[in-house]
């Protein structure tokens, strides 16, 4: 039996860091030139919406970002914006909905189909499960 919320690996590189942390990566998915939308954090820049396109500046780690209008200089991951906060939130939740329901599954001790029968003969149960309503991930616009 699982007591962990999420399963380590997949396509988010879950990985259990210790106690009830864990590190997940979300791919932030780009539009259709292969740029991705960067917020400045300061909330008096205008018009502070700007896209990069990855590969084609700094090719090693990059420890400061700049705001191309404002010159506002921070930690790269400052200049994500809110839709995106949003789509990893969304998939984070997305993954944990999926741990709560492998758990229960292993706690009735439910198979693969989702069901289990009790007893037999004169007398006997069936419990089942219906997998969760999960909403839909919606990309960031």
């Amino acid at each position: 039996m699982s007591n962990r919320l999420f399963r380590e690996g997949g396509p988010h590189r879950i990985r259990h860091t210790g106690g009830d942390t864990y590190e997940m990566r979300v791919s932030i998915p780009t539009d259709d030139e292969g740029r991705t939308a960067r917020e400045c954090p300061d909330e008096a820049c205008s018009p502070g919406y700007f896209k990069v396109k990855g590969g084609t500046g700094i090719t090693e780690g990059q420890e400061i970002a700049f705001c191309p209008y404002c010159r506002h200089e921070g930690d790269p991951s400052d200049y994500y914006t809110k839709e995106q906060v949003r789509y990893a939130k969304d998939v984070a939740e997305r993954e944990a909905m999926n741990g709560v329901e492998d758990m229960l599954k292993d706690a009735l001790g439910l198979g693969s189909t989702g069901k289990r029968k009790l007893g037999g003969g004169l007398l006997s149960i069936e419990m089942s499960m219906q997998p969760f309503q999960k909403p839909p991930v919606r990309r960031p616009f």
